[in-house]
């Protein structure tokens, strides 16, 4: 936790009392203590293979499918005021992590081909922690990319954070923590046909072979 989040989240307990400060406390423990990472085990031999990747950002995750123009699209989920508004202070981060919030979905057409190399000069290199390709079959990624691409579209309002150059539009799941970014990527990734044994609460993944 850095020095502005251990500021704000003292702030935040400072003003409340009882139950919900000992709830708000208790919660931020399991969040910060834990350490686990979230397995991706790809689908086995997939029908006409394609290459997904899973861009780990180091809190956040976000998620790229290939074209059938061999470009790309890369999708992220998050808090609406944090991704799409840019209110990125400590206390805004606190809220979004332990009150349910408005969702947002976040979309972006990139050039290809579908390449790491490629994708590491569409998409800011110094955000990047971890590129993981993902063997997966290609009508799941077309399946899953017109069901993002209608959720995209059914958003009545657009918000364009010029910072990480993607379009938001409001998504009707609220944000939580136990509804955030890696548990929407998760819900991606297994309707890719991948398996992801456990919450996926954290923005730490590694890729299991079967």
């Amino acid at each position: 936790m850095s020095k502005a989040e251990r500021w704000g989240f003292q702030f935040l307990l400072a003003r409340l009392r009882g139950r919900e400060r000992d709830a708000l406390a208790a919660a931020a423990f399991t969040v910060f203590a834990a350490g686990c990472s979230t397995t991706i085990v790809p689908p086995e031999s997939p029908a006409e293979p394609v290459t997904a990747f899973l861009l780990d950002h180091g809190r956040t995750p976000s998620l790229i499918l290939p074209t059938a123009d061999s470009n790309m699209t890369r999708y992220v989920y998050g808090d609406w005021n944090w991704y799409a508004l840019r209110n990125t202070g400590p206390l805004d981060g606190l809220r979004a992590l332990f009150w349910p919030s408005q969702g947002t979905l976040g979309r972006r057409d990139l050039p290809g081909p579908p390449d790491a190399h490629i994708i590491r000069e569409r998409v800011r290199a110094d955000t990047i922690q971890e590129l993981l390709p993902i063997t997966v079959g290609r009508a799941d990624v077309e399946r899953l990319r017109r069901r993002l691409d209608e959720e995209h579209r059914a958003g009545a309002q657009v918000a364009m954070a010029e910072a990480l150059d993607i379009q938001f539009v409001p998504h009707p799941r609220k944000y939580s923590y136990f509804h955030n970014s890696n548990h929407a990527v998760a819900g991606w990734l297994r309707e890719l046909g991948c398996e992801i044994p456990g919450p996926a609460f954290h923005s730490r993944w590694r890729i299991e072979q079967r």
